[in-house]
């Protein structure tokens, strides 16, 4: 449950709730749940389940590319960015992010299958400013103990695409 007028937010998320989380909507939304996070230690925890309709699905593989992965850390990490804004009594609506880099990619499976639930667990360990940087891991199910894809996803956070363009001096 989402209650930002009284700043109160479940740790259990459902997917018709992330729509206030992340701006993200359709078959773009690559989460399904936020499961639990930590406003003290910056850190998130979400599932997406993965479906053959999910727009990158591939059915000679059977699921989706593991490079996906780092769009469903974002979107996690845009989750939780939302959670720190509404803890903090700075929220207005899900903004804008862009991944500026990921580094330290490293994957232990070429495809996520389908009809499975992936697992991400991803902290902030940097900011300034409107500048993050998040350790990641997605876990191929809830059983796995160790990760199959890490990532170090660096992120700038934009109150709209104005915002932007003014920032890189394309906006007049």
């Amino acid at each position: 449950m989402i209650d930002i007028q009284n700043n109160i937010v479940s740790q259990h998320i459902d997917k018709d709730e992330l729509e206030q989380l992340v701006p993200h909507r359709g078959k773009m939304l690559l989460l399904s749940r936020v499961t639990a996070h930590d406003i003290g230690q910056r850190s998130v925890r979400a599932e997406y389940d993965i479906q053959d309709s999910c727009l990158f699905y591939d059915s000679r593989s059977g699921g989706i590319p593991s490079w996906t992965a780092f769009e469903i850390m974002a979107q996690s990490v845009s989750a939780l960015a939302s959670l720190l804004h509404i803890a903090n009594h700075d929220y207005k609506k899900a903004r804008m992010g862009f991944i500026l880099s990921i580094s330290d990619y490293h994957s232990e499976e070429s495809v996520l299958k389908s009809k499975t639930t992936v697992r991400v667990e991803a902290q902030e360990d940097f900011h300034s400013g409107n500048l993050f940087r998040y350790k990641c891991m997605l876990f191929k199910d809830n059983e796995s103990e160790k990760p199959s894809v890490t990532a170090s996803l660096t992120a700038m956070e934009i109150e709209s695409l104005q915002e932007f363009l003014q920032m890189i001096g394309e906006a007049k």
